[in-house]
């Protein structure tokens, strides 16, 4: 999820990064908005949720991958 993909005002989350190549407008309820907030205030770099291996802030940082998600 990139900085750059949400808009807390308009309340969605546009999701750019798809097999169609057209963005995807996400909903987003009011707890998940109080979440990015607190997420957004916290996060270095390009992502939201960046990965905890590496420098977030870095060119080349990656977002949290789908396997650490799970885990977790």
């Amino acid at each position: 999820m990139r900085k750059a993909d949400i808009d807390l005002t308009a309340a969605t989350w546009a999701i750019t990064v798809n097999k169609s190549d057209r963005p995807h407008l996400v909903p987003l309820p009011p707890w998940s908005r109080d979440i990015l907030k607190a997420a957004l205030a916290e996060a270095d770099g390009v992502y939201v949720f960046p990965s905890p291996v590496g420098d977030p802030a870095a060119e080349d940082a990656a977002n949290i991958d789908a396997h650490a998600m799970a885990t977790a």
